[in-house]
């Protein structure tokens, strides 16, 4: 299963690896979801990498529909 983090680090190219959209968007509505649980989830995924990898796709990606 490729991450978050992979997604953005290939994004940025700085390795990484590419995934279907279906599976990324899935990705997407499980920490959107999550983010609006708690604050707490919020700042781990801050703490782990995610947000700069969460902010390449949302900058870099080549579908509007992923960056929206």
């Amino acid at each position: 299963m490729t991450t978050l983090k992979q997604v953005g680090w290939h994004l940025l190219g700085k390795g990484g690896q590419d995934v279907d959209e279906d599976e990324l968007k899935e990705a997407l509505d499980e920490i959107k979801e999550l983010s609006e649980l708690s604050a707490t989830n919020n700042i781990n995924l801050c703490r782990m990498g995610g947000m700069a990898s969460l902010m390449a796709i949302i900058v870099k990606h080549p579908k509007d529909e992923i960056r929206g």
